[in-house]
C-alpha cells in the first residue's frame, strides 16, 4: 500500500515542479536566481511534506519500535527544531554551493549557455574559414568539428563546403558554432522574424531559410513576382522578406512593424548609391 501511494505522491510533486517550470518559463522568469530561488522553495516545502506525512505514520507503527530507535526518537523530542531544521539547512546549503560552483563555471564562459554575447564577439565573429567536410570520412569530420565547430550535413560521400569558426577560448563567452535546421527551429520557436531591404537583404533571408531546413529557398520560382513580399512558416515560427530597397522605404517599413514582431533584420544603402 505504502509503494503505491508513495508512487502517486512521486508522481504529484514532479508534476507539480513541472508546473512550476512552465510557469517561470511561461512569464519569462527562468533567470538563474529566480531558478535557484524557486528550487529552495520547493525543496524546502517537500522536505516538509515528508516529515509531517512521516510523524502521521509514526504514530500508527508498533510500540516495540520505540526501543529500537530510542536514541533518535529521544533526540526528536528534546530538540524538535534541531530534527527538523537541520536537513532543510544542509539540503540549502549543499544548493547554494552548487549554485556558487554553476555561478563562477558560467563567469569562466564554461557553464553559462543563456547569457547573450559578449562585446569582444564582435571581433572575433569573422574569425574562421570554409572548411571541406568529407561526409564519408569521420576523421576528418571530428576534425573540423573540434576546430572549428562544424558538422557535416547531406548522405552522399560528395564534399560539402561549410563555413565553421576558430574555436575561442571558454572566457570569452564567444560560442559560435553551427545549428542543425532542428537545434535552429527550436531556439527559434514561436518567434516572428522580419527581414526588410534590397537583393542583398533577401539573398541574406533565403540563407537564414536553408539553415532552418528549407533547402530549396532562393531557388529561381517562375511563380514568385522580382520583388516581393515573402513569408515562410517553420512550425510556429514565422520568417518574413519585406523589399524595401532604399533607405526611406526601409524607415517607412520600420514604422509599420506590428509589436507581435520578436527580431527585425534590415539592410540597404547600396540601390541609394545607384540613385
Amino acid at each position: 500500500k505504502y509503494a503505491i501511494w508513495n508512487s502517486v505522491a512521486m508522481c504529484g510533486c514532479l508534476g507539480l515542479l513541472y508546473s512550476v517550470a512552465v510557469v517561470l518559463d511561461l512569464f519569462q522568469l527562468n533567470a538563474p536566481q529566480m531558478v535557484a530561488t524557486a528550487t529552495l522553495i520547493c525543496g524546502i516545502l517537500l522536505y516538509q511534506a515528508v516529515m509531517d506525512i512521516t510523524a502521521v505514520r509514526d504514530k500508527y507503527k508498533e510500540k516495540g519500535r520505540s526501543s529500537q530507535h530510542g536514541f533518535g526518537q529521544a533526540w526528536n523530542k528534546h530538540d524538535p527544531l534541531i530534527a527538523k531544521g537541520v536537513p532543510g539547512f544542509v539540503a540549502s546549503l549543499a544548493i547554494l554551493v552548487l549554485f556558487a560552483i554553476w555561478h563562477l563555471a558560467s563567469m569562466r564562459g564554461v557553464a553559462n549557455t543563456m547569457a547573450p554575447l559578449g562585446p569582444i564577439c564582435g571581433l572575433v565573429v569573422n574569425q574562421g574559414a570554409w572548411v571541406t567536410v568529407p561526409v564519408c570520412s569521420e576523421f576528418q569530420k571530428g576534425l573540423n568539428g573540434r576546430d572549428f565547430n562544424s558538422r557535416s550535413i547531406g548522405n552522399s560521400c560528395e564534399d560539402v563546403y561549410q563555413w565553421g569558426w576558430t574555436a575561442n577560448e571558454h572566457n570569452s563567452r564567444c560560442r559560435f558554432r553551427f545549428h542543425e535546421p532542428i537545434d535552429s527551429q527550436t531556439k527559434l520557436q514561436q518567434k516572428n522574424v522580419v527581414f526588410m531591404g534590397d537583393t542583398m537583404t533577401r539573398s541574406l533571408y533565403f540563407a537564414f531559410c536553408r539553415s532552418l531546413g528549407d533547402v530549396a529557398a532562393g531557388k529561381y520560382d517562375s511563380e514568385l513576382p522580382l520583388h516581393s513580399e515573402i513569408t515562410k512558416s517553420f512550425g510556429n515560427t514565422k520568417i518574413s522578406f519585406h523589399w524595401a530597397p532604399l533607405t526611406n522605404d526601409v524607415v517607412e517599413k520600420l514604422k509599420a512593424i506590428k509589436p507581435e514582431t520578436d527580431l527585425v533584420i534590415a539592410g540597404s544603402g547600396v540601390l541609394d548609391k545607384l540613385h
